[in-house]
């Protein structure tokens, strides 16, 4: 009972942050698609897209394989943090040069604003890092607080910087600030628990970030196959349609806040239960996976019936063509809330290998689709290349579970 109680309130404390994170962050979103429209935001939105496709590589699943091993053995917590920060760190730093170059190939006026926007997003993967290693020791509000902090002064920032004309450049700068003061804030936070380790073992890291590849590259391709429409817009229409599809993209997003919530809260305990050999660690992925399964679908639904609706309240005619992405999107929340479960339970049987093949599988479908389906049918071509692909890659994930006896 202790340890259910304890996951109600791990995952009741990210929910409620993560909802008024969300909220934050759609207001910094909101007001800028309000203030720079459709065009404007269309160029934000490819600066995002970016730095979200290239911010995984600073991390490669080390996070996750962390919060693993954490699980399994809290009181070696300072040194496993110690090690993978100190293999994080020239991650980080690779991927931050790799940004400046292409950043510098964008068009005249946005290499900067690009820049910003991208490596705000990657310092705050050191904020996102340390909240994995709190959920490893199942105190999930310390996580939920960092990540909260982050969002309300990014979004502060941010929306002060749109309201006095700071335009584009200033929505970068809002991200990067947030983030630098956000890692002081969450490393602090961190020293109540301990302080990380300096200690570094060559051979265990090496160990480590072999256990962690495979699940990096798992998750920067399937960061990229999200992200991949978002550029054939951009290359195959024009910066209006990237815009109307960065509306209707963020109006769903923020519910991925559900199952990223329940899993932060079940990865910890389900890993625990697994190292233990207790058979109520199939009990409660099945559950946790009906249950998140049985959301998608009802908010699925809803956003097919309401979404045109909900546009044209929140802005009138100025994205008047973002309706039916709107709708295509929701429809994957039928598979992106289950396929969520899936690939972390994969995690925890220790078979990442198999969530990097399936993302490559993916991420080649969607390109396929996006190839097909945008060229003729623009911004609603994009949405369903999104929906196609998470599809294929429940049906993959289904299938690897589906025969676990041999992933045990």
């Amino acid at each position: 009972m202790r340890r259910v109680n304890r996951i109600s309130f791990n995952a009741g404390a990210r929910l409620t942050a993560e909802i008024v994170g969300r909220l934050l962050s759609f207001a910094l979103a909101y007001v800028a698609q309000r203030r720079l429209g459709p065009e404007v935001y269309g160029q934000f939105t490819v600066a995002l897209a970016l730095g979200y496709v290239l911010t995984p590589a600073a991390d490669l699943g080390l996070q996750l394989t962390a919060t693993r091993a954490i699980a399994r053995d809290r009181t070696a917590a300072p040194r496993i943090a110690g090690e993978a920060l100190a293999m994080k760190a020239p991650l980080a730093l690779a991927v931050l040069i790799v940004l400046a170059l292409a950043s510098a190939a964008r068009p005249e006026g946005l290499a900067l604003a690009t820049l910003t926007v991208g490596a705000g997003l990657v310092l705050a993967s050191f904020v996102e890092f340390a909240g994995y290693i709190f959920r490893g020791l199942q105190r999930l509000e310390y996580d939920a607080l960092a990540s909260l902090f982050l969002r309300a002064l990014t979004a502060a920032t941010g929306i002060w910087a749109l309201m006095n004309g700071f335009g584009l450049l200033g929505l970068g700068l809002a991200h990067l600030f947030g983030a630098i003061v956000a890692i002081v804030f969450t490393y602090a936070l961190l020293t109540r628990f301990f302080r990380i380790s300096a200690t570094f073992d060559r051979d265990r890291s090496a160990r480590r970030l072999g256990e962690a590849l495979p699940l990096g590259a798992a998750i920067v391709v399937s960061i990229a196959y999200t992200r991949i429409p978002v550029f054939f817009l951009d290359a195959l229409r024009d910066p209006g349609e990237v815009g109307l599809y960065g509306v209707a993209a963020k109006l769903t997003e923020p519910l991925a806040i559900i199952p990223a919530s329940l899993l932060a809260a079940i990865f910890p305990a389900f890993t625990e239960r697994l190292a233990s050999r207790e058979g109520s660690a199939g009990r409660l992925g099945s559950r946790s996976t009906m249950l998140l399964a049985g959301i998608g679908v009802v908010l699925g639904i809803a956003g097919v019936i309401g979404g045109p609706t909900l546009i044209h309240l929140l802005y009138g005619s100025q994205y008047a063509g973002a309706e039916q992405p709107l709708q295509i999107l929701s429809l994957t929340f039928v598979f992106t809330f289950v396929n969520y479960a899936l690939t972390h339970f994969l995690v925890a049987l220790g078979r990442q290998r198999l969530n990097l093949w399936f993302a490559v599988a993916t991420f080649g479908a969607n390109v396929v689709v996006s190839m097909t389906l945008i060229p003729r049918f623009g911004v609603p071509g994009a949405a369903a290349a999104v929906l196609v692909s998470e599809a294929f890659l429940f049906g993959l994930c289904a299938w690897a579970l589906g025969c676990r006896k041999n992933l045990v």
